[in-house]
């Protein structure tokens, strides 16, 4: 029995539309995906049999915008929301292992499923909502598994970031990621380092943000290290002391999913013991491009250089916001509290006044700020041994 979604009205007048003229048309990717997993989607993509200046002509009475002419994207703009309306295409050639060297428009609808990453986003849907799955997708969301079309290897060839996208995938749905494709990840993920910092930058918040973060960094943490290598040398690093029974790695991953699935702080999660390991006060220069591609106050070692600090952590958008503190590092009795909040103005005092004004507030001297600090503080307490 062949499944089916609601189509918003909106998404199929654009269906029928194109239609009409003589064209097939289908909603396609995440909004089928989403729509099947009962969640609503985002935004509606399109693709279609139509040439892009056939898909123009028939939309001639709305806003149009040529948005990726090579790729034979459309945005129709109607009501006041865009639309991306893409014509059915293959892709070959992968030169730098992210775009196409060639690209060809078709009439035919397989094709162009066949070429996208996974089979949870290899699925379409006409204007009456009947779903398309040429892949096994419906099949694979309800086995929670991320899993290539077709080779895995030949996938991450042609795009080295679908390895990142599979774990973020994974990370927001609470799925798992099928052997083979997991296999070709762990074989492909030196190609990473030739995608753009800010790209991978955006696939890791989505990672670390994910439900099950802490688990898939520690099932691939051979890939995050390509991004991070710093981070290394903590994965079997023992700690000889009272309040750490892991090495620095688990306990690392323990703080990750501790903390509120918010980018700043499980970045600061992830970052907070590498100094000790390390010895270092910064992360080489590729490292800091991917952690903060769009810091613009500091030089990224001295952006960064607070998430360093045992003890505090820096709560921010772009890393510039206010400190909050953080006891996550291990398990600290509570009786020890009182001498933390002694400490707090002078740490915050040596790290924290340029950042605090960035971010609008007042410096230590002119304000009060320790109460809120504090207040921010008794849920990130834990117990992480």
């Amino acid at each position: 029995m062949t499944a089916r979604i609601t189509i918003p009205p909106q998404v199929q007048a654009l269906l029928r539309q194109l239609n009409a003229a003589g064209f097939s048309a289908y909603a396609v990717g995440g909004c089928v995906r989403d729509s099947l997993l009962g969640c609503a989607p985002q935004d509606w993509d399109i693709c279609t049999s139509a040439a892009p200046e056939q898909t123009e002509a028939c939309f001639a009475a709305d806003r149009t915008i040529l948005t990726g002419a090579r790729y034979g994207t459309v945005t129709v703009v109607r009501g006041g929301v865009p639309y991306e309306i893409t014509t059915f295409r293959a892709e070959a050639g992968y030169a730098d292992s992210r775009h196409p060297d060639r690209v060809d428009f078709l009439r035919e609808l397989a094709p162009d499923l066949a070429r996208r990453d996974f089979t949870v986003n290899a699925m379409a849907a006409d204007a009456a909502g009947a779903v398309t799955d040429l892949f096994g997708g419906q099949d694979d969301l309800r086995r929670g598994v991320i899993r290539c079309v077709g080779d895995p290897a030949e996938r991450f060839a042609e795009d080295a970031l679908r390895m990142l996208r599979a774990l973020r995938f994974a990370a927001r749905l609470s799925f798992r990621i099928d052997g083979e494709t997991a296999a070709a990840i762990h074989a492909a993920r030196t190609r990473l380092r030739a995608v753009a910092p800010e790209r991978l930058h955006k696939e890791l918040s989505g990672i670390l943000c994910g439900r099950q973060a802490a688990a898939l960094l520690e099932e691939f943490s051979d890939v995050l290290f390509e991004l991070i290598p710093e981070l290394a040398p903590c994965q079997g690093f023992r700690q000889y002391n009272p309040h750490h029974t892991r090495d620095v790695w688990t306990h690392t991953l323990a703080v990750v999913d501790g903390v509120p699935p918010e980018e700043p702080l499980r970045l600061a999660a992830l970052l907070h013991d590498a100094r000790h390991v390390t010895g270092r006060t910064g992360f080489d220069r590729a490292a800091c491009a991917v952690l903060a591609p769009s810091a613009r106050y500091y030089p990224c070692n001295e952006t960064l250089r607070p998430l360093f600090y045992t003890g505090t952590l820096w709560h921010a958008r772009e890393f510039a916001a206010a400190p909050v503190l953080f006891l996550s590092q291990g398990n600290y009795p509570l009786k020890n509290l009182h001498t933390v909040i002694k400490a707090l103005p002078a740490v915050l005092a040596q790290y924290g006044n340029a950042q605090l004004q960035i971010a609008g507030w007042p410096p230590l001297d002119k304000g009060p700020l320790l109460r809120p600090v504090i207040d921010r503080m008794f849920p990130y307490k834990l117990y992480c041994k």
